[in-house]
């Protein structure tokens, strides 16, 4: 159908475009010093704010599930753009650490509604290729941190955080807007001629209240939160892991970028996995990298060889992009389409726990032991597990 291949398309590149906005928010620690030397708070308070963010993401893309139910997706995405909008601006005029909390709210509420939309649309524009596709609207997601630092972090030094919050807001909300007015209107979800999806795979679906009944859910939600905390906590301390064994600034930068380039190609390549319809072999992919990646790290923290840090530092960022695209896999594959926006929504609430036990998981086993090695057995322990 020509017509809905155009509309295929234009959802693509309006969505790429959305999600690589949505990411700027993982670009926050370029703003942690800034704001720490202005306002005289503390590193806590600001990872605590990134926390909120965080939550309320993830709060939000629920909230966005079940919204469906009652108003129509265009709705939905207006308001996360106003949220997301008046976050990022609110951000801008800070002068209290409520303040920045509760603006860290507002933007990570608002990402999460215009993240839970926009895959709870994928399948319906990509048909049977839709993992393939949403891999690579994940990937822009991944990408946008990589892409616009440089952006960001020119725009702090010669304007200042409050100036570069407040043109983000801007020009999100702009541009946001503008993509949400010209989405086009999804198929209809029973027309298989149409989507070029399975009737059954359409149509059939548990609602959130018969997933969450379901032992397989549980099974999932673990997964996904013992693979999202090796990830987490290994990114957020990958250059200290590289300079403990006595890499150099250079060094470090590079396993750093290794990390985020192959977290956003493992969103690709699962999402062809999956699309051609090997569902456990993808499974049994990501927790062979995360093995894999975790013995050579390892090897590299016990002998203090950087060139094993390598493979095993781009190992971990494929199993952990490779995450990000299993879990509406999983929705798909176990609980059906018909609720696939708030199931998936609430399987992605392991962010939370995952993000908490991250924060606290590799601190406090090199402030107990002075090495990362502990962590590294610890992440291959897992993996096997």
């Amino acid at each position: 159908n020509p017509k809905s291949n155009r509309q295929s398309i234009l959802f693509f590149c309006l969505a790429s475009l959305i999600m690589l906005l949505c990411g700027v928010s993982y670009s926050w620690s370029l703003f942690v010093v800034p704001i720490e030397m202005e306002m005289q708070w503390s590193r806590s308070t600001l990872a605590l704010a990134y926390s909120y963010n965080l939550y309320a993401y993830c709060l939000g893309g629920v909230f966005a599930g079940f919204a469906r139910r009652k108003i129509n997706f265009r709705q939905i995405m207006f308001a996360g753009v106003f949220l997301m909008g008046l976050g990022y601006a609110g951000l801008s005029t800070v002068k209290s650490s409520g303040h920045l909390f509760l603006f860290s709210i507002l933007r990570g509420w608002g990402n999460g509604m215009l993240y839970n939309t926009i895959l709870a649309l994928a399948p319906v524009f990509f048909g049977e290729k839709n993992m393939f596709y949403t891999g690579f609207l994940l990937f822009a997601l991944g990408m946008s941190s990589m892409l616009l630092s440089p952006l960001l972090n020119w725009g702090i030094t010669f304007w200042g955080w409050r100036m570069v919050f407040l043109v983000i807001g801007l020009v999100d909300a702009v541009l946001l807007f503008i993509c949400t007015i010209f989405i086009p209107r999804p198929f209809a979800l029973n027309s298989s001629s149409i989507n070029k999806v399975k009737p059954e795979k359409s149509l059939w679906g548990l609602s959130s209240k018969e997933m969450l009944a379901t032992p397989v859910f549980w099974l999932a939600f673990l997964w996904s939160t013992i693979f999202g905390l090796i990830g987490q906590a290994y990114v957020s301390q990958a250059a200290a892991c590289a300079t403990d064994i006595r890499a150099t600034a250079l060094q470090a930068s590079l396993v750093v970028s290794l990390f985020s380039a192959c977290n956003g190609i493992g969103r690709i390549l699962l999402g062809k996995v999956y699309n051609i319809g090997r569902f456990r072999m993808g499974i049994i992919l990501v927790c062979l990298e995360f093995l894999s990646g975790g013995l050579l790290l390892t090897v590299a923290a016990r002998f203090e060889m950087i060139g094993f840090m390598y493979p095993g530092t781009m190992l971990l960022g494929l199993g952990y992009g490779a995450l990000m695209i299993s879990n509406p896999s999983i929705v798909r594959e176990f609980f059906g389409m018909r609720y696939y926006g708030e199931n998936f929504g609430i399987l992605n609430l392991y962010i939370l726990p995952s993000a908490m036990l991250s924060a606290a998981v590799m601190g406090n086993i090199y402030t107990a032991f002075g090495s990362y090695l502990f962590s590294f057995i610890l992440f291959s322990i897992l993996s096997a597990i």
